[in-house]
Parts: C-alpha cells; structure tokens; sequence
C-alpha cells in the first residue's frame, strides 16, 4: 500500500534506485522518505477501510489486535502490560480496562507536585525576572512528573486522553507562568478526561489557568474587581476559541455554513465577562458580580440574561448537539485512530456522544470494540508524537530512568546578575521532556505552541526531527548515559538481555524466533522481507553466529538500535 511504501526502508531504497542494505544507504534513504511524508499531507484523505461505522470487531483476536489496542492507548507496550492485556481473555475486557473511569487518580500524597495546590504564587518579594524563572523551574516540575505518570501508566488510557484533552483545551505554562494553576488545570483534564466532555467544557471555561491564558480575567463590564468604573472592556478572545477551537468548529459539518456569527462572539464575551480566580488554594475561578454583564445578550438568536453556564450548554444544544458532538468526536478520531478523520466514523460517535448524554468511556468503548478500529488500513497508520516516541521507547524496552523526586527543590544560589540558581531533583526527566521532547522534536508538554496546539499526523515527521528521532534511539539504546542533557547528570539505563528475557527467559528459542518475537512486541506490524534482511545483514556484517547473537549484550543493543531506527517504528 502506498503509504506503507513511504515509511519502509524497503520503499525508500527502493525509490533512491538503492540495491545494496548499507547504512549509509539508509541514512539517504531516512532523508528522503522523511521529506516525502512531509509532502504526503498536501491532500490528506481517509483511509481505505472496510468498515466504515462502529460495527463491533468480528475478526479474529490474538496478540496483534491486542498490541494495537494498546498502542493506541497508552506510551508503548512494555511485555509485562501486554502480558496482563493477553491474560485478560477477551477484547472487551481489556477495552473496559483500558476505559475504566474508575481506576485511581494520582494520590495526593503532598510531594513537591501537590504541595503546588497549597501554595501562594512565587514570593512577591522577587523581581520579575526571578519569580518568572521560579514559576518556570516549578512549571518544569510538574510536566516532569506528569511525565512520570506516563511511564508508570498501566492499562489505562487515562494518561494518553488527558494529553488529548490538553492539545485541545489548549494552555501553556509559558504564558501563565503559575505553576499552581498548571497543575490544576492538568487535574481538571485528567478528573474529566474519562468522563462528560460538556462538565469538562464548564470546568474549563472558568479554569484559572485557561482565565489566563485567553484573558478571561481581563474582562470586566461596569466596574473591574478593584471597583474602578472601566466601561464595557470585555475581552472577545476566550469566547472566540470556545466555539472555533474548543466545542463546535468554524462550520456545521452537514452544511457547511458558519456555526457562529461575530455578534455570537461578542454577545458570548459578555456573558464570560467578569470571572477571576483565587490565588491561593484551592485555586477556583470566582465571578465579580460588579464585573460580569448580567443584562440581556442574544446568542445563536436567543436573547436572556446569559451567564457562562448558560453559553456552554447552548453551544452543546446547537441542532440537537450535534455540531459539538462531532467536533469533538473528530479530535477522539484523529487521536486514536488516524489523522485525518472518516466522515461516516466520527459521525456515529458523535451520535453515542450524544446518546450516552456527553459521556466519553461509551463512546471509546464502541471505538476500541470496532471493526474500522482494527482494520488493517488503520493498524501502523499512525505517526508517533514526540511523546509517544519518547515515552514509548522507554517502555518498549524495558528502559529505566531516576524515579521522579517529589522534594522541594531547594535554591542553591544566584548568578553574578542575582538570577536565582535551582538545584533541578529531576534532570533526567528534564532532559527526557525539555531537551529531547520539546527542543528536539517540538512537543513539550504543557507549552504547545499555539492556542490550536500541536499539529497531528505527517506533520510530526520531517527532514529535522527524522534524523533526531534517529539518533536519540540509538544513542539511548547503545549509550543511554551519553544523553546528558548538556550537562545535566542524566541516568537512563538499557538492558538489552533484560528485554530478551521478556520474550525468552528461559533462552531456548533459536536466533531467528527471538528476533522475531521481539519485532512483533516491538513494532506496529511485521517486517517485509527486505526490511528483515536488513536486521540480519547488518549482524552478518559483524560476523555473527546465527543461532547465539543474543544471547551477547553488544549484538541485542545493536539488534535493537537497528529495529528502532527503522521507519516503521515511527508508526502506531
């Protein structure tokens, strides 16, 4: 199939007029094929797919169904989880796990993290150029612990749809610079994250990060919180990205026709008008009566004393909720399943959306439990954000990493300019999430780069962040250490007979079956021919014994570094 074509070695050498397997015929061949999946994304279409609804799966269940549910769902597949997955018996009773609403939240256990939710903004005390650098450091900590939980994530895809649920209830700590309010509003995506999208779209309105970062708390009418009287001074921005962005889209998918009019955005903004937040915990959005336009204001042609709540819940009556119910059902789809959305698809969910009364966990299970979802178009369709790249190369190969430190950080001086020096209790995961996620491959979590959040698909893979990927694998595979961070004392350690040991503990089975055990745990699906030669004339190349090269730490490392740098593992 041609899109498998452009993310094969096979594909690529192919079209270079490439006959010999050489690495530095793959490295030309990684150049162009990453230029190529750049350009596939001007006339994105749906996949080919046999089904086209959510009819349940009738096909067969067996390990490849069970690994793509679980790379959909989760960062990566460490054996163990797939083991327990496996052991479940039956696709409905991994997908009701993986759904379950009710599985544990993060434990409030007041580390550094929770004590964030008791805690005053930086001292006021400081200039402004060190109490934003203290927000940042701690802004830095939550992402780093948030990036723990992904690691330790078991089969669940809580952590996977809260990250979801941030790229499209967009903010970014960059511009709130309050590390308490990022991590209330991180406990807001992911308290909701599994349960009703439209509390979820109340909550956020009025989230006091999200006040922030749209300028919800700039909006006054009458009187400002102070009492001054300032006129009418509403801020538009937050009630344009509700709708544009965050609920209904700029077109009613059946039409056409624009869902809502500029008046609808200045009327909404005056509803919106007046909120504020606390600034010390529990942090909560608060309305200013003085400030808050409490007088009549028409909206989709109804006109009534509008608050907030009541523009919420009108834009989820919009024809039936339909309008909303298939927005968001898109961004699910193009999340989950492929990039660019099936019209017919998202289409039934929207309708479960609405059945199931703005309930997520229904509308997953009947995706997760379906026959598109497990087509064989849809399975390695995916590009690999930079989070699932990094998280899931972690946890596909049994990588360990400094557990997160949940201790205050302790300041450990200043610069010759009085800038405040930290002393970072987490610099591998700094390193993991600032330096490798975000720098290098351009996510970094809680800072997307726009209010529209990170771009899905093809858009992931390009000539910069191709290479990149590349070497990360491998050097976090062959000398895990050496990624350090620039500078920063980094552990992250790879055992590679520790990985053979999950698909071979007794070390029985022959050179050529753990190879291939470890490609069916490792990749979306299994290797053509020329793609297997590779693996194997590369070990040739070092004279390898055929029947014993595993069983040698040097030989598995360099087995694996050449499986993940291979382009299909890039894909979900």
């Amino acid at each position: 199939m041609e899109r498998r074509a452009f993310l094969t070695a096979s594909g690529a050498l192919a079209a270079l007029g490439l006959t010999d397997v050489t690495l530095p015929s793959l490295v030309r061949a990684e150049t162009w094929l990453a230029s190529r999946v750049r350009r596939m994304d001007v006339d994105p279409k749906p996949l080919s797919t046999k089904s086209n609804d959510l009819t349940p799966y009738s096909g067969t269940w067996g390990d490849r169904q069970i690994r793509h549910a679980l790379r959909r769902a989760m960062f990566g597949v460490p054996f163990d989880q797939f083991m327990e997955a496996k052991s479940l018996g039956s696709m409905a009773a991994l997908v009701d796990r993986l759904i379950d609403p009710s599985q544990p939240l993060p434990a409030k256990t007041m580390t550094y993290v929770d004590e964030l939710l008791l805690a005053k903004r930086t001292d006021p005390q400081l200039d402004n150029i060190n109490k934003n650098r203290t927000e940042r450091f701690r802004i830095g900590q939550v992402r780093n612990w948030w990036f723990e939980l992904m690691l330790k994530e078991r089969l669940s895809i809580r952590e996977k749809i809260t990250l979801m649920w941030h790229n499209h209830f967009v903010v970014s700590g960059e511009t709130v610079q309050f590390a308490g309010l990022i991590y209330t509003y991180l406990d807001t995506l992911r308290r909701n994250a599994l349960g009703n999208v439209k509390q979820l779209a109340h909550e956020i309105t009025v989230d006091p990060a999200m006040l922030i970062y749209l300028n919800g708390n700039q909006s006054y009418y009458g009187k400002s919180p102070a009492g001054k009287n300032v006129g009418d001074q509403v801020n538009e921005n937050y009630a344009r990205e509700l709708m544009e962005l965050f609920t209904l889209g700029i077109l009613d998918p059946e039409t056409g026709e624009p869902n809502y009019t500029e008046e609808d955005i200045q009327n909404a903004a005056q509803a919106l008008s007046g909120w504020q937040f606390t600034t010390t915990a529990p942090f909560k959005g608060i309305l200013i009566q003085q400030s808050h336009n409490s007088g009549p204001k028409t909206f989709f042609g109804q006109t009534g004393n509008w608050s907030a709540q009541d523009i919420v819940e009108m834009i989820f009556a919009k024809k039936g909720g339909f309008n909303a119910a298939y927005f968001l059902c898109e961004k699910i789809y193009t999340t989950f399943v492929y990039y660019v959305p099936n019209k017919q698809v998202v289409t039934a969910m929207a309708q479960k959306l609405i059945e199931s009364n703005w309930e997520v966990t229904p509308v997953l299970r009947a995706l997760f439990s379906s026959d598109h979802f497990y087509d064989e178009e849809v399975i390695g369709a995916q590009l690999k954000s930079g989070a699932e790249f990094i998280a899931g190369l972690i946890r596909d190969h049994g990588m360990k990493t400094d557990p997160f430190d949940p201790k205050t950080p302790e300041s450990r001086g200043t610069t010759q300019e009085g800038q405040i020096l930290f002393t970072d209790p987490n610099p591998t995961h700094t390193s993991l999430t600032f330096t490798y996620m975000g720098a290098a491959l351009g996510q970094e979590l809680l800072a997307p780069p726009n209010v529209k959040g990170w771009p899905n698909g093809h858009a992931w893979v390009g000539t910069g962040t191709y290479p990149i990927r590349d070497a990360l694998a491998s050097v976090a595979l062959l000398y895990p250490n050496r990624l350090n961070g620039g500078g920063r004392n980094m552990k992250l350690q790879f055992d590679p007979m520790a990985w053979v040991d999950t698909v071979d503990p007794e070390r029985t089975m022959s050179s050529p079956d753990v190879a291939k055990a470890l490609e069916r745990a490792t990749l979306a699906f299994e290797l053509g021919p020329i793609e297997t030669d590779f693996l194997y004339k590369t070990l040739n190349l070092l004279q390898l014994p055929e029947d014993d090269f595993y069983l040698k730490e040097e030989y598995i490392s360099l087995f694996a570094i050449n499986m993940a740098t291979l382009p299909e593992y890039q894909l979900l």
